[in-house]
């Protein structure tokens, strides 16, 4: 175990890499918390390639420098910490669920990589979070991923996107318009409930998940359905 400024690594020495443990609060209060790619140790430099999920959770940290060797962002991480900024390195693969929702502060967030296999539902309740651009591809994307986002604005989707989630963009009042990639084929139940959304280009889709799939949007005006979905949609989703 090595403590660096507050945070604790296990180094795993037949693994070759090391493991954030541990977070000492009045070590990280308000500050700009940078973590070290590599940790050295007896002549060795072992990669920071993982954390422990929940480390920064709850913790008043500003903004968080995260290691160019990090492979995972584990379940609620940095879950209503005060972060403000965060870039994602392109050695990420993974984001778990709720990494991090409900950080209040968190107004920019850049991937730097252009592939990711998996964003679970990371950033609901982000209410100061205004616009958005994932890497132009993601293998997944989670459930309720800006659920509660309330003054988002702008969001870019993966080129390569098939599917959009439930309540994917639930309570987003202030985003009016989101361009639903091609590639997308199905839509999850509710995705834009409660949402300022006022038109909506859904003709390349071909399947939704049940008759509640937009929701309760009172802004909206107009929406382009294929031929196959228009009359079911016309019938049960607007009675």
């Amino acid at each position: 175990h090595i403590d660096i400024d507050g945070i604790t690594y296990i180094i795993h020495l037949n693994q070759g890499a090391a493991f954030a443990s541990e977070v000492v609060e009045m070590a990280v209060r308000g500050k700009d918390v940078v973590m070290p790619d590599y940790i050295n140790y007896k002549g060795r430099r072992f990669p920071v390639k993982d954390m422990r999920a929940n480390l920064f959770m709850g913790k008043n940290i500003k903004s968080i420098k995260l290691p160019a060797t990090l492979e995972e962002i584990r379940f609620r991480t940095f879950m209503r910490s005060g972060i403000s900024e965060v870039v994602i390195p392109a050695s990420v693969k993974i984001i778990s669920g709720a990494a991090f929702a409900d950080c209040k502060n968190l107004k920019k967030v850049v991937f730097e990589g252009d592939r990711i296999d998996e964003i679970g539902g990371s950033f609901m309740g982000c209410t100061a979070l205004q616009s958005i651009t994932f890497p132009k591809y993601v293998g997944k994307i989670g459930e309720g991923m800006f659920e509660r986002c309330s003054n988002l604005t702008s969001v870019t989707l993966p080129e390569n996107l098939t599917e959009i989630p439930p309540f994917t963009f639930a309570y987003c009042a202030k985003l009016k318009n989101v361009t639903i990639p091609a590639s997308v084929t199905n839509v999850g139940n509710c995705i834009f409930d409660g949402c300022g959304i006022v038109s909506l280009d859904l003709s390349h889709v071909i399947s939704f998940d049940n008759l509640m799939t937009i929701g309760t949007c009172p802004n909206l005006k107009t929406v382009k359905l294929n031929a196959k979905l228009k009359e079911v949609f016309v019938q049960n989703v607007y009675l």
